[in-house]
């Protein structure tokens, strides 16, 4: 077996050899002139400058839809740099500004000095979009407040949806979420979460919504006493009105008892009260409170609580 493979590879080596002294044998090939027909229609063709690109039909209207060596597919016409447009796909607005997409960035602050030095700071940010047939929701925020040298307040949590909708006139969905959760003060490292299930939404317009929830997934804690998978249901709403053209209410509410034991639970409640500016039009005020509590805080306090006042900016 191992010589006939020899033998093979010894002839496969040959036949290479061969092709390469075939090639290296081989003549050059005589210089090439292009045909009379051609020659005399380059010249009428006019020369391009360096970095140049040929514009379509010779109309230099049409050179803003051609991408050339210039940033964000902008194109240079006598001389000056015409920016993309913001509709095509290679503009970053295409992406991530306007229908479908809905984006913001918030951040609140509170300090003082003097006998006593505090500062406390929120910030984080959303982003969500909606098309026929799903709907994405993610958002990251932070919480941190210092007292003298000593921290009294440090946490993070992000949480990503996605709802898939069965039919644009349905009101069934099916949805899979995932949460993550960091608290110094908690007797765990990290806390996170997944789950899956159907939802039904009970009111659907423009200025009311209300969607249940119903589904099964399980839950972490690393780092800590429980240091383990835990299997647990969810049940849980999401509710926001717009009250006046300029102010909405939202809340939710998600309740995750352990399917082994009901007694043991885990809930998180949220709500906010957003209030746009007239200056800018893209500035908004928000008073915002969350809730998270732990049935089993394993000797930490099993409330914990954010609230605070801040900016939002939607991009």
């Amino acid at each position: 077996m191992t010589a006939s493979l020899i033998r093979a590879t010894n002839v496969v080596a040959a036949a290479l050899a061969a092709v390469c002294v075939a090639v290296a044998d081989e003549p050059p090939s005589s210089d090439w002139s292009p045909p009379p027909s051609a020659a005399s229609t380059s010249a009428s063709t006019p020369t391009l400058a360096t970095g140049e690109l040929p514009t379509p039909n010779g109309d230099a209207s049409d050179a803003t839809e051609f991408g050339g060596p210039w940033l964000l597919g902008d194109a240079v016409v006598g001389g000056d740099v015409v920016e993309a447009d913001e509709s095509s796909w290679y503009a970053p607005t295409y992406w991530f500004s306007g229908t479908p997409w809905d984006t913001g960035i918030e951040l609140g602050l509170n300090g003082s000095s003097g006998n006593n030095k505090s500062f406390s700071i929120r910030t984080g940010g959303y982003v969500k979009r909606e098309s026929r047939f799903s709907k994405l929701d993610y958002s990251l925020y932070y919480n941190r407040t210092t007292t003298g040298e000593e921290t009294t307040q440090n946490n993070a949590t992000t949480d990503v949806r996605n709802d898939w909708l069965l039919d644009d006139s349905s009101p069934w969905s099916l949805y899979t979420k995932a949460n993550l959760f960091y608290d110094q003060f908690q007797a765990f490292d990290l806390q996170t979460n997944g789950s899956s299930g159907i939802g039904y939404q009970i009111f659907k317009d423009p200025l009311i919504n209300l969607t249940t929830r119903v589904g099964g997934g399980a839950s972490r804690e690393f780092g800590g006493p429980d240091n383990e998978w835990v299997p647990e249901a969810l049940f849980g709403f999401e509710y926001d009105q717009c009250v006046t053209d300029t102010q909405k209410f939202s809340a939710t509410l998600e309740y995750y008892p352990e399917f082994e034991n009901f007694g043991q639970y885990r809930l998180v409640a949220d709500g906010g009260w957003e209030i746009e500016l007239v200056k800018p039009s893209n500035m908004s005020l928000k008073i915002s409170a969350n809730d998270r509590f732990d049935s089993t805080p394993n000797g930490a306090d099993p409330h914990l609580v954010n609230y605070s006042v801040l900016l939002l900016l939607k991009l």
